[in-house]
């Protein structure tokens, strides 16, 4: 192996979990993420004083098409990741790898690219569609989906390490999924306590650090809370709050995919002991 990206675990694995035709996959997992964006323009936002996008219909398509892949693209990475994992320990072949002269950041590593593969082409192929079609500024567009990458990579490892932590491997894919749904819900959870926290845009900024939904949205400068549908139901905006900046939801999700990853590499080096 010459070179990182020269990976031999992630040339096998990647095999062993991507059917042929996958690109066709890809692509219509990007026409579903679009199919949810046109069902969310019923929900968009009506106070044109909260918009600070481009009211044309392509534009609000394609911002909610990178909405939507929060719920494609983060899921998908992390059942990839749980049975990815799993096939790897049933037929053996993470035994293979530890015999070989691969270290265990290396094996641990190879196999979160092989989960993350079409994850990546997936989102790489919105970021080509999207800077085609020019409707958002190229700078919102590509911090949305550097986001997206950081939180995919996450969920990728979560399901790694999930897969390998629990009794059963398949409890992996409901856990990482619980976790994914715990990040973008954890706003609607503080909504029966706000009167007693006294001042609660700490707790606002805490709940909304971790929120995909939100933070690829505030990369394109819109405030998805104010959506009508989340408006009426949501009354975080009744207080004074800042969206967190991209840099610090995207590098919490790098930590924790440092994390994660360094459980997975102790895990197989003491395999190797």
């Amino acid at each position: 192996m010459n070179h990182p990206w020269e990976n031999p675990v992630a040339r096998h694995a990647g095999r062993l979990v991507t059917r042929r035709g996958w690109p066709w996959g890809v692509a219509g997992l990007l026409l579903a993420a679009a199919a949810l964006a046109m069902a969310l323009q019923h929900y968009w936002m009506e106070l044109p004083i909260y918009n600070t996008m481009q009211l044309r219909f392509g534009g609000r398509w394609l911002a909610l098409t990178l909405l939507g892949e929060t719920a494609v693209a983060l899921p998908w990475a992390a059942v990839r990741g749980a049975l990815l994992w799993r096939r790897l320990e049933r037929d053996g072949h993470l035994a293979e790898y530890r015999r070989s002269r691969l270290s265990a950041a290396a094996i641990a590593g190879g196999a979160l690219g092989a989960a993350l593969y079409p994850v990546g082409a997936l989102l790489a192929l919105s970021l080509a569609v999207a800077l085609w079609r020019a409707d958002l500024p190229p700078a919102q567009v590509a911090t949305a989906h550097l986001l997206l990458a950081t939180q995919a990579a996450a969920f990728g490892a979560l399901g790694l390490w999930l897969a390998g932590r629990v009794r059963y491997p398949a409890l992996a894919i409901p856990l990482a999924l619980a976790t994914l749904a715990l990040a973008t819900g954890a706003i609607g959870l503080l909504e029966p306590f706000y009167r007693s926290l006294g001042d609660p845009s700490p707790w606002i900024y805490a709940a909304l650090l971790p929120n995909p939904v939100t933070a690829v949205g505030n990369a394109l400068e819109t405030d998805v809370l104010r959506f009508s549908w989340l408006y009426e139901h949501l009354h975080a905006h009744e207080y004074f709050f800042l969206y967190p900046p991209a840099w610090q939801t995207g590098g919490a999700y790098l930590l924790a995919t440092a994390l994660l990853g360094a459980r997975v590499v102790r895990r197989i080096a003491r395999a190797e002991e």
